[in-house]
């Protein structure tokens, strides 16, 4: 039997972890670091920080918050937000991140996964797509959900597969 894990996601607007729904209406929940510490004491098996505003405001991902967090956690973890290529994720996992997610740039651009796997194997790079789904319908949802692609639940499989 599969073991059930538990790996909450942190979204990340503004440096500070936010909740809405379908990216509206964002609430601020606290500090990054904070909270994802909070999540290892309650026992996360590993945890995701998502940047979803990098991408819109044209920027890179957030490299001091994850330079604290390899600091302090003691759970393993993916970053995403704002990587563009090789060079992005590098950066991400040269400060702490086990893990890069790839949103916006596996979609335009599917040799971007090409790329880091042949930089970096095939372990720690992850596409992350949120999905909305209404019946007969899934689009996959980018840049806080102002762009949907049309797409079948399985379009990310043969996407990831084809290109590595």
């Amino acid at each position: 039997m599969v073991k059930k894990r538990v790996i909450p996601c942190l979204d990340v607007a503004g440096g500070r972890v936010v909740k809405g729904v379908n990216f509206e209406n964002l609430r601020e929940m606290g500090e990054p670091v904070e909270l994802a510490r909070r999540y290892s004491e309650l026992g996360a098996d590993e945890l995701v920080f998502l940047d979803i505003t990098a991408t819109l405001e044209g920027r890179g991902p957030i490299l001091d918050v994850i330079g604290r967090a390899a600091d302090e956690l003691t759970i393993p973890f993916t970053a995403g937000g704002g990587v563009t290529g090789v060079d992005d994720a590098r950066d991400l996992l040269l400060a702490g991140a086990d893990k890069v997610a790839i949103n916006r740039a596996a979609f335009d651009d599917p040799g971007i996964l090409t790329a880091l796997a042949a930089e970096f194997g095939f372990g720690p790079t992850e596409i992350a797509a949120a999905l909305g789904i209404t019946p007969g319908n899934a689009k996959v949802v980018l840049h806080r959900a102002r762009r949907r692609l049309r797409a079948s639940l399985g379009q990310g499989r043969p996407l990831a597969a084809a290109t590595g």
